[in-house]
């Protein structure tokens, strides 16, 4: 039989999720770039476009928009960046 979690714990385990979910799309968005701070210029997939965005958002406060459709299921985006938060 499974653990029962409390409510708290529960929530704690789900922000943590939320959080490694989050590191893993902006260090996709942000591969390759020495200073993940600049503005930012990535491929893809369509489907998580919306995952994608609040990775960018929580991270550089910027928003991460299409700039090419690629006709494949994947999509160019980009976003200022850190650098460029509040601009």
């Amino acid at each position: 039989m499974p653990k029962q979690l409390s409510l708290e714990d529960a929530m704690l385990e789900f922000d943590e999720i939320r959080i490694q979910n989050l590191n893993a799309r902006f260090d996709y968005l942000t591969k390759g770039m020495d200073d993940w701070k600049m503005p930012i210029t990535a491929t893809i997939p369509v489907a998580h476009l919306n995952e994608y965005r609040d990775a960018c958002a929580y991270f550089t406060g910027t928003e991460l928009y299409q700039t090419y459709c690629n006709g494949d299921g994947t999509m160019n985006v980009a976003a200022k960046g850190y650098y460029m938060m509040g601009e």
